[in-house]
């Protein structure tokens, strides 16, 4: 079963390829847009981005010189802005991360965001030897951008300050030392902190650290936080997932898939309509019933698995959905009693045999069992669904099986629903000791 709210935002765009990689392949000595580094920008290189995007072509190397609209991404929106600057007098072709990973010191100038009352800086002491290599990390906490540069190798008399550009879905940040020299260096581990980040979009941001001495110490990559998660919840035995503010065509239609393997739980999500020309948020929800109790681990898989591993989210569950009826049979119309009632139990499974149940014949492969514990007492309800007339009765061999009692004293109770809408009348009672 699967559930979707309404489109809740539309925004007009394109699913996008990842630029994961940029800074890992070898740069090579390419122009911003000379997808096959000859030296021009022309008509050949946006054919380059349309057969690497759309027909399975050559890898682009580096990739970041396809970024000609500075998007964070490889998109149709590049090709557009790309013919737009060569054939309608577009604006020029940027392509910043690129160009920082070749030269950092380019990406120091009049951009820089002035210092804000929302950002903070923390350092350790002077460290006489690193813990680890230089590194840099960035994460979203509550709503916080926090970016961490591990064995920074710094002037002693440090006084870090951080500054941050928000340029689109590129995020960089710039580190200065105000304080006065000393005639040592050391080791330190940094944080600059954003506090309430004013994103533009949701959506996948690329955080870009610039040390003091103007070299890239290295990117990462952060998201929105009202973007794309997963909440669990059990109801009884029934598994309820809940996919937030997921980022999908606007003319969804939602389907999953799930399998339990062990105690791993597996949902992948699809989409069976067809494209629109915009994207926008749903808050998606699929039930998965009667899961048998146990301790489980809970991944779900965005439209996007099968490309690029999207995992929206992972969890671990235990269910422990107490006594549960896991199935039910009948055989008959019989005309005469083959028996009376037994109750079999074993290791927490109970089997309840009603071998002379008396109901009419309209009620062949037509009743239902219910079950529910009600303190020590263990109900049965045996329903005739059947609506159609029937003017004889006979007798039915009925068995249900419990899952999940524990060992004691109990009573039993067996009802019986003679036509569909009708009270239900006590058929057997009994004492039950089960060890």
């Amino acid at each position: 079963m699967q559930k979707r709210s309404m489109c809740v935002r539309v925004l007009i765009g394109i699913v996008f390829i990842s630029l994961a990689g940029f800074y890992t392949a070898p740069v090579l000595a390419a122009t911003c847009g000379d997808i096959d580094n000859d030296g021009e920008l022309n008509i050949l290189d946006i054919v380059g981005i349309i057969k690497y995007k759309y027909k399975g072509g050559p890898p682009i190397n580096p990739l970041a010189i396809a970024d000609v609209n500075r998007s964070g991404d490889i998109d149709i929106l590049d090709i557009v802005y790309y013919v737009n600057f060569k054939y309608k007098s577009g604006p020029e072709l940027t392509c910043p991360l690129y160009e920082c990973a070749v030269n950092p010191g380019s990406c120091l100038g009049d951009t820089r965001a002035p210092v804000d009352n929302n950002i903070y800086t923390k350092r350790t002491e002077c460290l006489p030897e690193p813990s680890g290599y230089e590194s840099m990390d960035a994460e979203m906490i509550d709503g916080d951008l926090h970016v961490y540069h591990k064995n920074a190798y710094y002037n002693c008399c440090l006084e870090y300050r951080a500054e941050f550009d928000i340029n689109g879905e590129i995020i960089t940040v710039y580190e200065y030392d105000d304080g006065e020299p000393c005639d040592c260096l050391c080791y330190f581990d940094l944080e600059a902190v954003y506090e309430d980040l004013p994103l533009i979009e949701y959506g996948r941001y690329t955080v870009i650290l610039i040390g003091i001495d103007g070299h890239e110490v290295g990117f990462d990559y952060v998201y929105s936080e009202e973007m794309g998660y997963m909440e669990l919840e059990l109801i009884e035995n029934d598994l309820h997932v809940y996919h937030m503010s997921a980022f999908y065509n606007c003319c969804l239609e939602y389907r999953v898939e799930y399998s339990i393997m062990g105690n791993g739980i597996n949902i992948w999500e699809y989409d069976d309509g067809a494209p629109c020309d915009c994207i926008c948020f749903f808050n998606l929800e699929s039930i998965i019933e009667n899961i048998p109790p146990g301790e489980y681990y809970v991944t779900l898989f965005g439209l996007n698995f099968e490309l690029n591993g999207d995992t929206i989210g992972f969890e671990h569950i235990v269910v422990d959905a107490g006594p549960h009826m896991t199935g039910f049979d009948q055989q008959g119309c019989f005309d005469d009693a083959h028996g009376n009632i037994n109750y079999i139990y074993d290791a927490g499974t109970l089997i309840m045999e009603h071998l002379d149940a008396y109901f009419n014949c309209g009620a062949e492969n037509k009743i239902v069992i219910e079950f529910e514990q009600v303190g020590n007492t263990l109900i049965f309800t045996e329903i005739n669904t059947s609506e159609d007339a029937a003017y004889c009765m006979c007798y039915y061999e009925l068995r249900a099986t419990v899952q999940g009692i524990p060992p004691g004293d109990y009573i039993a109770e067996i009802y019986a629903v003679d036509y569909p809408g009708e009270p239900s009348h006590l058929v057997d009672q009994r004492p039950l000791h089960l060890e």
